[in-house]
């Protein structure tokens, strides 16, 4: 079946024996129309950098030069897939770029559409060093789409997007437009951009758009503009006749300067919409076929009626009512745009250069990777923010900020912040899932040797990061207090230094390390990901208890350090304060940590889960409880559903604690008294 993709393969690897020249660049091109978009761009910023020389390897154009030319390159670009990747061997220093014509993550496509192709894109993949993307949250799609490792996988930006970050004039972009479609003059433009169907009946647009009655009702005010895809542009011109007023753009040159100059836009199943989200304004999605599609053709990633940044029609008479209406959801469109675009600020094309020019730079060479899950955090994420970018740390990190489905403005500050510092950040986006599943996401993507969490309303010192990060041990702990108090507790004495990690976790279930936090270590991130170590998204409180001690027992050692480097803030509107009676849920979370240890061979830890941290957690909460006001028998109530009075009867440890259980048990009307009395002090 690739017999000729072979041939061809075999016949550039007779020209690796060549060496390479570090100042030539190579584009693999269709033809010299296709240069264009992503490929032009990426060109005119290397020709900023330097003197480089430009090779256009045309796909049918064979030539022992070209080969050569190909061969010798240092970096390799390509737009679209070329089969023969699959049999050609480049040397080691030739870095070969997939830059991807298509914008975003919508219509499947490649191994998500077409299982045949698995094999084939998986080789290629093999050759692919490095493959861009617009943002973090479609690299999964693009993963399964190419057959790639996530590893190669570089979020950096779409460089054609840098075209809407640039200055134009658009009077004299919608001038030149009227000049040469005088029809247009004093109306506005609605961009009709169908994509290509596999039914090609469907492809016979005016059969479902009454253009006659478009005109009728919206023709004083507006000109339809018609762009077909390439490959229905035939199909028409053979097939349609139309009397009614309208301007054919399929043969328009440049795109992006007619969605530039467009109103609105009316699409429905083409990726060009993701595009036109960075214009904000009107999209109107009519799918007219849309049964059809979804049962005949490649289908989506995402739910389309649910996701699509505009509203959807299916009838000439639903598009113009809502042209009419032009009452279109901004924030909609800003939502979506947020899936797409890690950054939308005109600066991909100098990304890629700049990562490339530095070997992969600190992208490829992460230390620590501090993971930043936020939700509604518009208040107090800067300051957050601003002290992870200002760690005197001297090695490379990069910041990892999880948006938890966020109405506010907290996704916006945390860009404007990251963008103006050199430090490589990831914006990932997701639905309103919570923070467990916000911090698995932020794992998911991070590229560091070791793992950082901070909570978006804590903030760290300066040398957070240069106190947890040795590169040695398999976790390090740091010393974390209230903002308030900037002290801590007490102090703690350790058997050794570094301690071993199954010391510590003992040391945790005995609560002898004060207000113990997963946010005080760092983490070795291959014992993270090897042993798909996950936060309980079922878990309403504790779940980042779980996490730490279920990743200890993975480790070795665990270095300590003396120094204050975290400070916590406990919110009046945190999820913790407002968890009510459901803190005692803890309880169910710890059980499961019992039998997490057993399944592994741990039972001293099982053990002490049992006999020690569950009771302490049932006491320690219940007089959290009595401390903020709860009702007495509410509170015993709920202990008495979850049967925690027997639980508690199973400590084992000393004295002093035992007697206070003891006393409770025994009376817990009298007990709640004395407390009332003492408050803690008994």
């Amino acid at each position: 079946m690739y017999l000729k993709h072979k041939i061809y393969g075999k016949l550039f690897n007779l020209f690796t024996k060549f060496s390479i020249n570090d100042k030539q660049i190579s584009f693999i091109l269709d033809s010299s129309e296709s240069f264009k978009g992503n490929l032009d761009y990426i060109k005119k910023e290397f020709e900023k950098r330097g003197d480089f020389q430009f090779n256009f390897f045309y796909k049918d154009k064979l030539s022992f030069s070209s080969f050569k030319r190909l061969a010798t390159s240092r970096y390799v670009f390509l737009n679209d897939n070329f089969f023969p990747l699959a049999f050609m061997n480049f040397k080691k220093d030739t870095k070969v770029i997939q830059l991807w014509h298509a914008p975003g993550a919508f219509k499947k496509f490649g191994a998500s559409s077409d299982d045949k192709s698995r094999n084939i894109l998986g080789k290629i993949s093999r050759n692919i060093d490095y493959l861009i993307t617009s943002s973090d949250n479609i690299e999964e799609y693009y993963s399964e789409a190419f057959q790639i490792n996530k590893s190669k996988i570089k979020s950096l930006g779409l460089p054609r997007a840098d075209y809407y970050f640039k200055n134009h004039n658009l009077d004299k972009l919608r001038d030149n437009f009227d000049s040469k479609y005088p029809i247009a003059k004093n109306k506005k433009i609605v961009l009709y951009a169908p994509t290509f169907r596999d039914n090609p009946e469907n492809n016979n647009v005016f059969n479902f758009l009454d253009l006659e009655k478009f005109n009728r009702e919206l023709g004083d005010e507006y000109i339809l503009v018609l762009r077909l895809h390439p490959k229905i542009k035939k199909f028409f011109k053979d097939k349609i006749e139309v009397n009614q007023e309208y301007v054919d753009c399929s043969d328009f040159k440049n795109e992006q300067e007619l969605l530039l100059i467009s109103d609105v836009l009316i699409s429905d199943y083409s990726s060009i919409m993701i595009e036109f989200t960075l214009l904000d304004k009107p999209i109107i999605f009519f799918t007219y076929d849309y049964d059809t599609y979804m049962s005949e053709d490649r289908g989506f990633y995402f739910d389309f009626k649910e996701n699509v940044p505009g509203p959807v029609v299916y009838t000439t008479d639903e598009l113009i009512a809502e042209i009419k209406n032009n009452d279109f959801d901004k924030n909609k469109i800003s939502e979506f745009r947020k899936t797409q675009f890690n950054a939308t600020d005109g600066e991909a094309s100098k990304r890629v250069v700049d990562f490339l020019l530095n070997d992969g730079g600190k992208m490829d060479n992460i230390k620590v990777s501090v993971i930043v899950p936020v939700y509604n955090g518009e208040d107090y994420i800067q300051t957050s923010i601003s002290s992870i970018i200002n760690q005197e740390f001297s090695e490379n990190y990069e910041i990892i900020v999880v948006d938890d489905g966020s109405d506010d403005d907290s996704l916006d500050i945390a860009q404007e912040l990251l963008s103006k510092s050199d430090i490589p950040y990831k914006l990932v986006h997701q639905r309103n899932s919570g923070v467990s599943v916000a911090r698995n996401n932020g794992i998911e993507v991070s590229r560091g040797d070791y793992l950082v969490f901070v909570d978006s309303d804590d903030y760290v010192l300066t040398n957070h990061l240069s106190e947890l990060y040795n590169g040695k041990t398999d976790f390090t702990l740091t010393q974390m207090a209230k903002e308030d108090s900037k002290s801590t507790v007490n102090s703690i004495s350790y058997p050794e230094v570094p301690i071993s990690a199954h010391d510590l976790i003992k040391m945790e279930l005995q609560m002898i390390i004060p207000e113990f936090s997963f946010c005080q270590l760092i983490y070795k991130a291959d014992l993270i990901k090897d042993n798909n170590l996950k936060f309980d998204s079922k878990a309403v409180y504790g779940e980042d208890t779980e996490f730490a001690l279920k990743a200890l027992s993975y480790g070795e050692s665990v270095a300590v350090g003396e120094e204050i480097t975290y400070l916590y803030i406990q919110r009046n509107d945190s999820a913790t304060s407002k968890s009510g009676l459901k803190r005692f849920n803890f309880i169910e979370t710890l059980e499961n940590l019992s039998k997490f240890y057993k399944s592994g061979g741990q039972n001293e830890l099982a053990d002490l889960v049992i006999t020690s941290r569950i009771p302490r957690a049932i006491f320690g909460n219940m007089n959290y409880f009595f401390y903020h006001g709860y009702d007495f028998d509410e509170v015993m109530s709920k202990m008495d559903d979850l049967d925690l009075f027997s639980k508690l009867s199973k400590f084992k440890g000393d004295s002093k604690f035992k007697f206070k259980i003891r006393l409770f048990l025994l009376n817990p009307k009298l007990y709640y008294k004395m407390w009332k009395k003492f408050k803690n002090t008994i």
